[in-house]
């Protein structure tokens, strides 16, 4: 079966997707579109929950940006679906997603990572960064007051005093800064 967002962008994946079942003689269950926002695709609960758990399709594709399937994901973390392999791309991030237990859902799930080239020299960024090299980053001072308990210099607001030597982002937790540039932090990056 294949799941698509209600938009544009899942009628082309949608039309993509036959152009290369049709070569290949393969076919699909069912088709079906799903609202593209959580508060549309939640209104139908019922109809949705209903249709996914009886079908008897083994196989289901599902295909959409990452709102939609964080949506869809949260739809359905109540509901156990097993025997059933799920194929989804992978433009989100799962580890966002742990606060809602929402892979717990997906028995088989796999997700298509798009492969990437290494990018040189990121190891070394991320090793060296700190806010006195790049003092204009808030976010990077942000990190090091919360994870390295840095504070503010009373004499001078922009300097830090009390952090840990040499403190790097890469010790930092692997949910935060993905040293090996895996599918998630590339789209992060």
């Amino acid at each position: 079966g294949v799941i698509i967002s209600e938009d544009q962008q899942g009628i082309q994946m949608l039309s993509d997707l036959k152009e290369g079942m049709d070569r290949n003689s393969v076919c699909a269950g069912f088709v079906a579109r799903f609202p593209v926002s959580y508060a549309a695709l939640a209104s139908d609960f019922w109809l949705h929950d209903n249709f996914i758990l009886q079908t008897r399709t083994n196989v289901i594709i599902t295909y959409g940006d990452t709102e939609f399937l964080r949506g869809f994901l949260i739809f359905l973390k109540d509901t156990l679906v097993t025997w059933k392999v799920w194929v989804m791309n992978s433009e989100w991030n799962p580890l966002s997603l742990r606060r809602h237990f929402i892979l717990h859902s997906l028995h088989g799930a796999l997700i298509f990572p798009h492969y990437h080239e290494e990018i040189t020299g990121f190891r070394d960024f991320v090793q060296t960064a700190n806010p006195s090299k790049y003092p204009e980053d808030d976010y990077l001072t942000k990190l090091w007051v919360l994870y390295f308990n840095c504070s503010f210099s009373e004499a001078d607001s922009n300097k830090m005093e009390n952090c840990l030597p040499n403190a790097s982002l890469e010790w930092l937790p692997g949910d935060l800064i993905d040293m090996a540039i895996s599918e998630y932090s590339y789209n992060i990056y």
